[in-house]
């Protein structure tokens, strides 16, 4: 069983890289990718503690922002949606991902929001009515309590009603950014097949590098803050390696064997450049704290030299400036 503990791909039984977009070994996408849609995931209850522990654990690895505490009471409380304005594919892969905790759940197409008239008749209408007949019985105070509550109950209602309809999951990154890993990951899965297995570890090292700094700069460290906040321009160039990576690697797969060398030495470089920018933010963690200029001019040596390749390998309709260029009049 794989288990948020195990953190092995579904698909190839490899360790799956905590926040990777996809599996390193086999390029299976992770559930955590997301692409917009119009369902909502609906999910059942999870009498098991054990098994609700799992879940929620598992879920929070794929989506940080998820609230521990309370997804563990709403799953142990009935059917919960946990993430809405998602596609098909998206809701399957959560799914594939949550079965082997046999936990059960379905996607749901989001339909128009119900009016306040809607929501406002509930059974605390009938609370409403009581508190309203005894409140002529009794006068006075009493019946003025009793009218506050007559008034109450309903809305009181919708608000529990409302909040078991609120996702689990919020602010997630969909759209393009999901289409762009989807297709890289299509792309790598693809690629890993045509490699000699030298080749294919050369590419994997490197996936695995560039995940573990873009999850570096998902989190709010020093390390993020200096390159860029919102993850800035060093996430996307490391994305913009990976791409090119897999490009090169397609072609080692379908070039003769003489034309082959240059464009593993393109390889290497990206893998050096990777070991580079880990370098850099381990000595952002030094005792003595560089001027921020300095750090500045650092990460834009990673970034344009990241760039270049890029550019050589394959040139974007969208290529992004360096920081550098940004700021050149």
């Amino acid at each position: 069983m794989n288990t948020a503990k195990d953190k092995n791909c579904e698909r190839c039984v490899s360790d799956f890289l905590e926040g990777a977009s996809f599996c390193a070994e086999c390029g299976k996408l992770s559930p955590a990718v997301v692409a917009e849609g119009n369902l909502a995931l609906e999910i059942d209850d999870v009498p098991s503690e054990k098994i609700r522990d799992q879940a929620v654990s598992m879920l929070n690895a794929w989506f940080p922002q998820l609230e521990p505490i309370r997804s563990a009471a709403s799953l142990k409380a009935g059917r919960t949606i946990l993430i809405s304005g998602i596609d098909d594919e998206s809701a399957k892969r959560i799914l594939e991902g949550l079965e082997a905790l046999k936990v059960r759940g379905r996607p749901k197409l989001l339909g128009d929001k119900p009016s306040w008239l809607k929501w406002i008749w509930n059974p605390g209408l009938a609370v409403s009515a009581l508190g309203l007949i005894l409140a002529a019985a009794f006068g006075g105070w009493p019946a003025f309590f009793l009218i506050v509550i007559a008034l109450g109950a309903p809305v009181a209602v919708t608000l529990l009603k409302g909040r078991g309809k609120e996702p689990l999951i919020h602010s997630i990154r969909i759209g393009d950014q999901a289409d762009q890993w989807i297709r890289l990951s299509e792309a790598y899965t693809e690629v890993l097949a045509q490699l000699s297995s030298q080749d294919s570890e050369n590419l994997k090292a490197l996936v695995r590098k560039v995940f573990r700094l873009q999850k570096q700069l998902k989190s709010e460290s020093l390390a993020s803050v200096a390159a860029g906040l919102e993850r800035g321009d060093l996430y996307q160039s490391l994305g913009d390696a990976l791409r090119s990576a897999v490009e090169l690697s397609r072609r080692i797969s379908t070039e003769p064997e003489e034309k082959k060398e240059p464009l593993r030495n393109e390889i290497a470089k990206l893998n050096e450049l990777a070991d580079r920018t880990t370098n850099w933010f381990r000595r952002l963690d030094d005792p003595v704290i560089k001027n921020a200029s300095v750090l500045e001019a650092e990460l834009n040596s990673v970034s344009e030299s990241i760039d270049r390749i890029v550019r050589e390998v394959r040139p974007l309709p969208d290529v992004r400036l360096t920081s550098k260029e940004k700021i050149t009049p």
